[in-house]
């Protein structure tokens, strides 16, 4: 295990268009078992422009949008590229060489849209329920939300092969299941210490829905492509998020 500060700036630097300086000759994967702790610092910006906009008397909705959309300014939209790749290239083609050629494709088809659309879309209606029931604490879910999706999604990561030889995921390397196990735990520390105040209840749901999906992205993953690549990882994320955020939802509706 590396130095903390590297570690975390690296992380922050992969995962974010946040400016910070990072070391050179460092492996991603020998760093997320600090992830948590960068999920803090890069959805920090989006929950208080979130909360800004709440405050300001935007409505419940548009202050959601903002929150969601500045998140995805600050992370350069990664995680919302891999679930666009992943829905055009698991869905748009036939066999597995073809569904990575498709995922490598720059280009965005109508699965990818459609995928877009539906989890932008949805993630502002989530946090938007959550801003009407809780106010401006809603922002602060949505921060353990963001939390919790990064550290589960590294599940297909430690838990599949790569689906091919290059890639990005393959050139970060492969964390151990110890840096796994400590970035789920600090997640579970970190998302309880923000959110068991607001509902035990929702904290629990909204964990186990959150791995739930994750695990569900892993599963799809290796039926449609035999392994991981970074679009795989970058869709659990997603698709992590909207489940954290829904099973809260649920419980404070």
């Amino acid at each position: 295990m590396i130095p903390w500060r590297p570690a975390l700036l690296t992380v922050i630097g992969f995962y974010s268009r946040l400016p910070v300086p990072v070391a050179g000759g460092m492996t991603l994967a020998r760093c997320v078992w600090l992830l948590p702790a960068a999920a803090v610092a890069i959805a920090l910006p989006a929950a208080l422009a979130g909360w800004v906009a709440d405050w300001l008397g935007l409505s419940a909705l548009a202050a959601a949008f903002v929150a969601t959309l500045v998140l995805a300014i600050v992370t350069g939209a990664l995680h919302e590229d891999g679930l666009a790749d992943c829905a055009d290239g698991f869905w748009g083609g036939a066999t597995i060489t073809r569904r990575l050629e498709i995922m490598r494709d720059s280009r965005i088809g109508t699965y990818g849209v459609l995928a877009l659309v539906g989890a932008v879309g949805l993630k502002a209606a989530l946090l938007a329920d959550l801003v009407a029931a809780l106010g401006g604490w809603a922002f602060v879910v949505f921060v353990a939300a963001a939390v919790a999706a990064r550290a589960v999604a590294l599940f297909p990561w430690v838990g599949l092969p790569n689906a091919r030889a290059g890639g990005l995921a393959a050139a970060a390397g492969r964390p151990t299941g110890k840096d796994f196990r400590i970035a789920v735990l600090m997640a579970l520390g970190i998302t309880v210490v923000l959110t068991v105040w607001i509902s035990p209840l929702g904290t629990i749901i909204a964990a186990v829905a959150a791995a739930a999906s994750a695990m569900g992205v892993a599963s799809i993953a290796d039926r449609k492509i035999g392994g991981h690549t970074g679009d795989v990882i970058g869709a659990a994320v997603v698709l992590a998020d909207l489940s954290y955020l829904a099973g809260f939802t649920i419980s404070v509706g």
